[in-house]
């Protein structure tokens, strides 16, 4: 080891804006590496370090790994027939039930794609609407007929029979 090599670095913990999520952004806290050290650890872009704090809490040690663990990914996909089962079982016909609790309910820890939501308008008879403060409620109506089709949806689907029989 030369009397150039620094066995010491110092880091500043810094903060951002997250870009990653487009419904609400929050703050990060992230810190920069020196090229130094970085280059005496041979890290590239990509690379994964695990961060382990001691008991204490006033240090962190981390270690260079081969990349982050995974989930069980079988497990956290779930399929559109299995979703709305559970949505079916969870919504109430003829109440007004808030769309978070259904979809806790249900496990998902994520919004489901907005695609599903509106298949499951057509196959469920799922119905939505907003209360006062904004929160999207959801039930299912009673009747086994497809959800009114508003105006826009009639007149471009429909045909010119269609249209003389409408008036």
């Amino acid at each position: 080891m030369s009397k150039d090599d620094k066995t010491e670095y110092y880091m500043t913990v810094q903060q951002r804006k997250s870009v990653k999520s487009t419904i609400k952004q929050h703050n990060q806290l992230y810190i920069i590496i020196p090229v130094a050290l970085a280059q005496g650890l041979k890290l590239e872009r990509g690379h994964v370090l695990r961060g382990v704090q001691n008991g204490s809490g006033t240090s962190l040690v981390l270690t260079k790994v081969p990349g982050k663990p995974k989930q069980n990914e079988n497990a956290s996909k779930m399929t559109y027939e299995t979703w709305l089962s559970l949505v079916k079982e969870h919504t109430p016909i003829g109440t007004w039930k808030p769309a978070k609790t259904i979809l806790e309910a249900v496990k998902g820890r994520n919004p489901p794609p907005a695609v599903w939501v509106n298949l499951a308008e057509h196959d469920i008879h799922l119905l939505r609407k907003r209360d006062k403060t904004q929160r999207t409620l959801w039930s299912r109506s009673p009747q086994e007929t497809k959800p009114p089709a508003t105006t826009k949806t009639t007149l471009r689907d429909a045909t010119l029979t269609d249209i003389m029989e409408f008036k």
